[in-house]
C-alpha cells in the first residue's frame, strides 16, 4: 500500500468510525481486487507461453526437428521387444 493509499484509508476509517457507517472499498476489498488482478495477469501470461510452446511444436514437427504432440514415441514409452 502506498503512503497516499494508506493516508486515504486511515482518513476513511476515521470518518466511518465517527458516523458508524460501513466502509466502501475497505482494505479487504482492495486486497482481493489486487490479488484478482495479479491472477488475471498471471493467467494471461501463462496462456501466451502455452501458445508459444504449441507454435514451436507445430513448426518443429513440420521440419522433422523433434517429436510432435501428435503421438510420436518418446524415450519414456519405448518397449523392449
Amino acid at each position: 500500500m502506498t503512503p497516499a493509499e494508506r493516508e486515504a484509508y486511515l482518513k476513511e476509517w476515521d470518518e466511518t468510525e465517527k458516523t458508524d457507517t460501513a466502509r466502501k472499498n475497505g482494505l479487504i476489498e482492495k486486497l482481493i481486487a489486487r490479488g484478482n488482478k495479479r491472477t488475471e495477469d498471471q493467467l494471461a501470461q501463462e496462456a501466451k507461453e502455452r501458445e508459444a510452446v504449441r507454435a514451436r511444436a507445430v513448426v518443429g514437427a513440420g521440419s522433422g526437428a523433434g517429436a510432435s504432440l501428435a503421438g510420436e514415441s518418446t524415450a519414456n514409452d519405448t518397449m523392449i521387444r
